[in-house]
């Protein structure tokens, strides 16, 4: 979903945040022991940043956040 989303964004925004996307997909999809829980943190983080100023995304950076949260500290 987030990555469909990407297209709603401003040129300048879409390709770095495509990008993250990819790698957070990247990241998730390795087995459990192999994840790095800080670079999931920092890359939704920068994610959630990237789309909090484009307000029809706004519902993503809530959900963006609640998987931050979600995260093992």
């Amino acid at each position: 979903d987030l990555l469909a989303s990407v297209g709603r964004l401003p040129p300048e925004q879409a390709g770095p945040v495509a990008g993250e996307t990819v790698r957070l997909k990247s990241e998730l999809v390795k087995p459990a022991r192999d994840r790095d829980p800080g670079r999931m943190r920092a890359l939704l983080s920068s994610l959630a940043r990237a789309v909090a100023t484009v307000a029809p995304l706004a519902e993503m950076v809530t959900d963006i956040t609640d998987l931050i949260d979600r995260l093992p500290h």
